[in-house]
């Protein structure tokens, strides 16, 4: 079963490019797109999403603020930051982020970071696995 994925940015160049990188990965499936956190929200509140690509530099609130409210959920998504600010990479895995990638986005940085996801992934469905006795 694919995971589902939302892009979060406010340029739709950025969310158009991360949409067409992620075509290669059938094992996601990029189900909504929002141009703000506030519409970000008002998605994730509505369907459960498995990864969120955000970017840091949003009208309204940041991607970082965004993460932080998300994080207080009871099944909060992973987070990968897709962003052109270097600055902020302490501050985003403080946040619990996955991975910080800059943009233009490299394809080996996305494939590494979504390699994390999945890992991440398969060592929870393991540890939730009851043990044999």
């Amino acid at each position: 079963m694919p995971l589902k994925a939302l892009i979060v940015d406010d340029e739709y160049p950025a969310r158009k490019e991360l949409r067409y990188l992620l075509e290669k990965y059938p094992e996601i499936q990029i189900v909504g797109e929002a141009a703000n956190a506030h519409e970000a929200l008002e998605l994730i509140d509505a369907l459960d999403y498995s990864i969120l690509f955000l970017d840091i530099d949003m009208p309204g609130f940041s991607g970082l603020e965004l993460t932080r409210r998300i994080k207080e959920m009871a099944k909060s998504p992973y987070v990968i930051f897709v962003t052109a600010h270097e600055q902020f990479a302490l501050e985003a895995f403080s946040v619990d982020a996955v991975d910080y990638l800059l943009k233009p986005i490299d394809p080996s940085h996305l494939d590494r970071a979504i390699g994390k996801i999945l890992k991440r992934i398969e060592e929870k469905s393991i540890a939730s696995k009851p043990q044999e006795t």
